[in-house]
């Protein structure tokens, strides 16, 4: 899946969908939360959204993130990979 920000336009792209996405103070904030089956995107502190159901893959899927009509810097990114609830041992 590609994100893709039009910062003219002050919109956000995924798989079809558009939403918009201005900031105030011109720095877009966004929260990913990408699962396997699933991507949900909040733009602008979570005043839009996007989620998506992504079907079962053994693929990798990469994410991209691109920016159209004007230019972007990335402040600041964090990831953080969650564990797995099956992997608990069971007691």
């Amino acid at each position: 899946a590609t994100l893709r920000y039009d910062p003219a336009r002050g919109t956000l792209e995924c798989l079809g969908k558009t939403i918009p996405a201005a900031s105030a103070d011109g720095r877009l904030r966004l929260q990913l939360l990408i699962d396997r089956t699933s991507l949900e995107v909040f733009a602008d502190r979570g005043r839009t959204s996007l989620s998506f159901f992504l079907p079962p893959s053994d693929e990798a899927r990469p994410l991209g993130l691109t920016v159209s009509g004007g230019a972007a810097t990335v402040h600041s990114l964090d990831v953080w990979e969650l564990r797995s609830i099956w992997s608990r041992s069971r007691g």
